[in-house]
């Protein structure tokens, strides 16, 4: 399940995230705040009652605060990149 990222599209933190997300091409659903998916803020809220934004679902875990967020895509890159180089070594 690809990740999900609850976030506003003029919010610099969101923004932050994004640039990340999409610099290493990570396949993600864009949880945007707004008409177009009116679910999305009702799903934040279960996930961080303080309805603080961007929040991360990744693999049934909740990432709050873009520092965080980036730093947990950071580590779970290399982790997959080095899962993937350590298969076509053998």
């Amino acid at each position: 399940m690809k990740p999900s990222l609850f976030a506003h599209p003029f919010a610099s933190y969101c923004q932050k995230v994004l640039i990340a997300l999409y610099e290493n091409g990570t396949d993600f659903t864009y949880r945007k705040f707004g008409p177009e998916d009116p679910a999305a803020l009702s799903e934040l809220e279960t996930l961080w009652p303080l309805k603080k934004f961007p929040v991360l679902l990744d693999e049934g875990r909740t990432y709050v605060e873009s520092s965080i967020i980036i730093e947990h895509h950071h580590r779970a890159s290399v982790a997959a990149s080095s899962r993937s180089s350590s298969t076509h070594s053998l």
